[in-house]
C-alpha cells in the first residue's frame, strides 16, 4: 500500500506538525501547495534525500532562526500524501485505511522505518538522574494513540501520560508517549533507533548506562552472608569471591529487611498459637496459606533465621 520510504516522509511531517505544513490546493485561498520539515541540518538533509529519490524533486533547504527547514511546492505530491494522513499540530493522524493496513498486513520493517521518521522529527532520548526514557510529546492525544499501536506491533510497550509541567494555562493539554523501562528502550534501539548522530548517540549512552544484570545469589552464598552478617564488608568480600562490596552491602540490607519482617510474622504466629488458635484460624487471620503457617510453626520457632533465607530464595 505504501513504501517504507514514503511512510518515513509522511510520519516525519505528521509528527513535526507545527513546522511541517502540508496544504491542499484551496486551503487559506492559496494557489500554492507546500510541504516540508524542520529540525537540525542532518535530519533535514536525510529527509530531503529520501524525498528526492522518491519524487525526483529536490526540496530547497534554508535556515530560519535556530533551525533548518526544507520546503517544496508541488500540488500533485501534496494531494497524494494527503491520502495517507492529515497534518497539523492538533489534528495530525494517519488515515484509517493506512493504520489498519499497517497493523494487520504491513511488514514490521515498514512500521519500524515509519516510526523512526516520526521520532526523528518529534522525539528524543532523555536521561536525568536515574530517569531514562524515550519520549515524544504532543497536544494531540489521539495521534499519539496511533503511534502507540504501531509500537505495540513491534512489541515495544509504551504509556501515554499528561505532562502538566509543560502544559500552559488556558491552552490545550500536553501529552507524552513514553518508553521508560530498560527492556523496551533496548527493543526501541534494536528495532527503530535514530539516524541523526546526536539522538542516536544519546540513546546508545542510555542503554550502556544500565548496570549489567547481576548473577543470582546461590543458597551457599546467602548462608555465608547470613552467618557472617555482622562482619565488615571487607571480610565478607574475602569470603564471597566474585562479589563486589556494593553487591554484598545491598544484599545484606535487603536480607536484613526481609529477616525483620519474617521475625515479626513469626512472633504473631507464636502469639496466636499460644492463644489456642488452630493453624487454619491463624492462616485466615493473617490472610496467608495453611502451609505457610505450618512451615513457621514447624521450622521457625526455634531458629533465629528464617529458612527461606538459607535456601530457595533468589533475588
Amino acid at each position: 500500500m505504501i513504501s517504507e520510504e514514503k511512510l518515513y516522509l509522511v510520519m516525519s511531517m505528521m509528527g513535526d506538525g507545527h513546522d511541517s505544513l502540508l496544504f491542499s490546493m484551496g486551503a487559506y485561498k492559496s494557489s500554492v501547495a507546500r510541504l516540508g520539515v524542520s529540525g537540525d541540518l542532518e535530519f533535514v538533509e536525510h529527509w530531503t534525500s529520501l524525498f528526492e529519490s522518491e519524487y525526483h524533486v529536490r526540496p530547497r533547504i534554508k535556515r530560519f532562526g535556530g533551525c533548518w527547514k526544507c520546503q517544496v511546492k508541488r500540488k500533485k505530491i501534496c494531494e497524494e500524501l494527503l491520502q495517507y494522513a492529515s497534518f497539523g499540530t492538533y489534528t495530525w493522524k494517519l488515515k484509517e485505511t493506512l493504520i489498519k493496513w499497517l497493523i494487520n498486513s504491513a511488514p514490521l520493517e515498514v512500521i519500524a522505518y515509519g516510526s523512526q521518521g516520526f521520532y526523528e522529527a518529534e522525539g528524543g532520548a532523555y536521561k536525568c538522574g536515574y530517569t531514562r526514557k524515550v519520549a515524544v510529546g504532543s497536544v494531540n492525544r489521539m495521534g499519539l494513540g496511533q503511534i502507540k499501536k504501531l509500537l505495540n506491533k513491534l512489541d515495544i510497550q509504551t504509556r501515554i501520560a499528561e505532562n502538566k509541567s509543560t502544559a500552559k494555562r488556558g491552552r490545550h493539554r500536553f501529552w507524552e508517549l513514553i518508553i521508560s523501562d530498560r527492556i523496551n528502550i533496548i527493543k526501541f534501539m534494536e528495532k527503530v533507533d535514530f539516524t541523526t548522530k546526536e539522538k542516536k548517540q544519546r540513546l546508545h549512552e542510555i542503554v550502556r548506562s544500565y548496570k549489567v544484570e547481576q548473577k543470582r545469589w546461590t543458597e551457599d552464598e546467602i548462608k555465608i552472608l547470613m552467618d557472617n552478617r555482622k562482619q565488615p564488608v571487607n571480610v565478607l568480600a574475602s569470603l564471597l569471591k566474585g562479589r563486589t562490596k556494593g553487591e554484598i552491602g545491598t544484599k545484606r540490607w535487603k536480607l536484613g529487611i526481609r529477616l525483620q519482617r519474617r521475625q515479626e510474622r513469626r512472633k504473631e504466629i507464636t502469639k496466636m498459637n499460644g492463644e489456642g488458635l488452630t493453624v487454619g484460624e491463624i492462616a485466615k487471620e493473617l490472610e496467608t496459606s495453611y502451609s505457610n503457617v505450618k512451615h513457621y510453626l514447624n521450622h521457625c520457632i526455634e531458629s533465629d533465621v528464617a529458612p527461606s533465607f538459607l535456601g530457595g530464595y533468589h533475588e
